[in-house]
């Protein structure tokens, strides 16, 4: 019985080694104690810690609370319970016989009815009850959304229903009535004003719009389409699915042809704008103050003055941006915690809210770090701790493409060609930046539309497409007499492959110099990207001498402008190349 005392000085790499030699202290009676065994005596004491049981306890539920589940009722209330509102639940009989279920979910300014039948959503009732008219009108739009959540569509099944975009509209809507303070203070309210400044804002860019020459003839959604994505910007409220005031100030695609309005499938018209992922947005929205130095929100529709604009000697005119109070709120010991005190210009002081606006962009936008700093400077808030974006690790490159033979390309008009292109992003310099996804902001004035970003980003994205999923083939079986036919041959002939070599710099502002093979020589093209999304071609070699003053067969001259149109139209580099390739150089001048 000496043999685990003799063999405890050893270490074995594997308990069932251990085991084996019988280091483990296994009598006869095969106790299976662990005991001897010294790999776990720090797990022991690892778990020992109660701050570590609470850190792993909150990753636990961190993790849990990411899965929404699907739409039933112990779900619905589950969502509710931790939110934090009320939740009543009623059974009632419907005139068939049937039972159905009733889920009150109410809050301090709203309500939410919730009427399901065998854990199957019927119908959803969403309630203001608050004494701002401007809310109550977009109450309607919001309950829809709600509804489009929760409701089964005839391809859906209940068993896959998921609750994850309900819960992040509900939940959106939860933080607004949540952070209102009662009274003073609510929270709907206040975007609701900045919706109608916007509001007015936008209707004063369409009414400029139409009065411009080229704007004649243009449709209103070729219109509004001009405001989004060149002007101000289009606010919406409680739109494509999601719940909240946003600010849309681009699309992807936006000088193609946009669809008429069919007033008879509206639903389906509101569907396809709804998946549309093209858009970029600064979702508006409300939280708490967490540090020192930012600004209150401000109740007020009277962001900008009716008439918009006014005169100013040394500008013209500009737009005529209002500064509306503070909400005061009453001296209390309720709305302690949710308040601070503010000072005042004449060293006097008053309870404001706790609560601050936040912008939120979607999609996130990676910024420079020197745009990033500014954007904060403007918003007069301090930024965030610095996580810097580096360059990464440089990847092997390919070799430039040779120059393709002297050739006329026909291609006849209306049918679609696949071309193959091996696309190179080369980066000037290192461009250490940041990603901003959420900033606070005081002001309308203070909203940041990133355009050249967008168009920099869908261009470079469509230009390096992700490579389309190979299919499984069979396996074949080749006799002796095919494979030595196959090695005397040689490798099979495959078809010249058509490149960019794109190389990009930042500073002091974004530039594309693209690089591609034109017929018998090389094309070179120097971009920059301007402020709204346009683009201006700084030097090109792509242009014959006097190119710009000769007329093509179809009458029309072709200059820069025309090269930097045509990429503003298909925001693809690759397809902007070839465009040069077939209507540009290729004999046939079809600009």
């Amino acid at each position: 019985m000496t043999g685990p005392q003799a063999l405890s000085a050893f270490n074995f790499d594997s308990p069932s080694t251990a085991a084996a030699m019988g280091a483990l202290g296994i009598g006869g009676s095969f106790d299976m104690g662990l005991e001897n065994v010294a790999a776990l005596d720090g797990l022991g004491s690892a778990l020992a810690g109660e701050d570590d049981k609470l850190k792993r306890l909150d990753a636990i539920l961190k993790i849990l609370a990411e899965k929404r589940g699907l739409v039933s009722e112990a779900s619905l209330e589950r969502l509710a319970q931790r939110i934090g509102l009320e939740l009543l639940s009623e059974e009632q009989t419907t005139p068939g016989g049937r039972k159905t279920r009733t889920l009150a979910i109410a809050g301090s300014a709203m309500a939410l009815d919730i009427v399901l039948d065998n854990n199957i959503v019927q119908t959803v009732s969403l309630s203001y009850h608050g004494n701002a008219p401007s809310v109550s009108r977009h109450m309607e739009a919001a309950g829809r959304i709600l509804l489009r959540d929760l409701q089964l569509r005839p391809d859906q099944s209940p068993l896959t229903k998921s609750l994850a975009s309900f819960a992040s509209n509900f939940e959106r809507l939860a933080v607004l009535d949540k952070l209102s303070i009662v009274p003073g203070l609510d929270c709907h309210e206040a975007l609701a004003g900045i919706y109608d400044s916007l509001e007015r804002l936008h209707r004063w860019d369409l009414s400029k719009l139409r009065e411009e020459p080229a704007m004649t003839g243009k449709t209103d959604a070729e219109l509004a389409m001009m405001a989004m994505c060149s002007r101000h910007g289009v606010p919406v409220m409680h739109a494509r699915r999601k719940v909240g005031l946003a600010l849309q100030y681009w699309k992807a695609l936006r000088l193609s042809p946009q669809p008429s309005i069919n007033t008879e499938d509206e639903d389906d018209d509101e569907d396809k704008d709804d998946d549309d992922d093209s858009i970029w947005s600064l979702l508006i929205g409300c939280a708490p103050i967490q540090g020192l130095g930012l600004p209150p929100v401000r109740v007020s529709d009277n962001w900008i003055s009716r008439d918009v604009i006014k005169p100013v000697d040394s500008h013209g005119l500009v737009l005529d941006w209002l500064e509306p109070d503070n909400v005061s709120l009453p001296q209390s010991d309720d709305n302690k915690d949710a308040a601070m005190d503010l000072l005042q210009p004449d060293l006097s002081t008053t309870r404001v809210p706790r609560v601050m606006f936040t912008l939120t962009l979607a999609p996130p936008v990676i910024l420079p770090q020197n745009d990033w700093s500014r954007l904060y400077m403007m918003a007069s808030v301090n930024p965030p701790e610095m996580e810097l974006l580096g360059p990464r690790a440089p990847r092997p490159t390919t070799p430039s493409s040779s120059p393709s033979p002297p050739a006329r390309d026909s291609i006849p008009a209306n049918h679609p060609i696949s071309l193959e292109q091996k696309n190179t992003l080369f980066v000037y310099k290192p461009i250490y930046s940041q990603a901003v996804s959420e900033i606070p902001f005081s002001h309308p004035r203070q909203k940041q539309l990133r355009r050249p970003r967008a168009l920099l980003t869908h261009a470079l994205t469509l230009t390096s497409p992700s490579p389309p999923p190979t299919e499984s083939r069979p396996p074949t079986t080749k006799t002796t007499r095919a494979q030595l036919e196959s090695f005397l041959t040689g490798p099979p002939e495959t078809s010249t492959a058509t490149g960019l070599e794109v190389i990009l710099w930042m500073h002091p502002s974004p530039h594309l110099q693209v690089v591609f093979p034109l017929a018998d020589a090389t094309a070179d093209v120097t971009l920059k990207i301007l402020q709204g999304g346009a683009v201006e071609v700084v030097e090109e070699n792509v242009l014959r001498t006097g190119e710009a003053s000769s007329s093509s067969s179809s009458g029309k001259a072709v200059d820069k402008g025309h090269l930097a149109r045509a990429l503003e139209y298909l925001e693809d580099l690759s397809k902007w190349a070839e465009w040069i390739r077939t209507r540009v150089r290729s004999g046939d001048e079809r600009c």
